[in-house]
């Protein structure tokens, strides 16, 4: 670890933060640098064995021991650790966000699978936003998850993620009235289409 440049362990720390690979602008938002930059720095990662260019070539990922030893490094600077998060929450929120349109169109197959590969950090972004009560990025990236776990078929897990969400947010005085009905509302879709009884 003290072998490594400072740039070098701040861009491993962040990117410690992804679940199933990432991709250089990923990388790019957790590290709050230049994408030039950032594939510099993955590259000299990847020479230290420290990162892997997953098959395809387009995304990195991490052995999961360097990954929880890279987590613990970043959990040493609280208010770095709350801004590495958020900015991979927000950066989640804006990629789905910019599929929603992609998931009622001609390209609703394409899109489904790159949402897939993005699961896990959904998963992880979404659970972020609920337990941090981020209103602005779950208002954002709502719509495009519901329609995402609806067209998927996944409609249990979102049940579930979207009950979350309403047990998460019902107690929240600065949830808008409008945002929580519409919550409830993909809750309940999800939920039927799933075959579970309503509320």
């Amino acid at each position: 670890w003290n072998m490594l440049a400072d740039e070098e362990r701040h861009c491993l720390q962040a990117v410690s933060v992804f679940k199933a690979g990432f991709d250089v602008p990923a990388a790019a938002a957790v590290t709050a640098a230049d994408g030039r930059a950032v594939e510099s720095l993955l590259a000299a990662l990847a020479d230290k064995s420290l990162v892997q260019m997953a098959s395809g070539g387009t995304r990195y990922e991490m052995h999961h021991l360097i990954r929880q030893y890279a987590l613990r490094k970043l959990a040493e600077n609280p208010a770095e650790h709350q801004a590495v998060y958020r900015r991979h929450a927000a950066w989640y929120a804006a990629f789905l966000q910019s599929q929603e349109a992609h998931l009622q169109d001609e390209r609703i197959l394409e899109t489904l699978g790159r949402i897939r590969r993005e699961s896990a950090n959904v998963r992880l972004a979404w659970r972020w936003m609920l337990q941090h009560r981020a209103l602005d990025l779950v208002e954002q990236c709502a719509a495009a998850l519901f329609h995402f776990y609806l067209r998927q078929g996944w409609t249990a897990e979102g049940a579930e993620a979207f009950s979350a969400a309403v047990e998460a947010l019902q107690s929240e005085q600065d949830t808008s009235p409008a945002l929580f009905a519409r919550l409830q509302a993909y809750q309940g879709v999800l939920a039927f289409r799933n075959g579970a009884p309503q509320q």
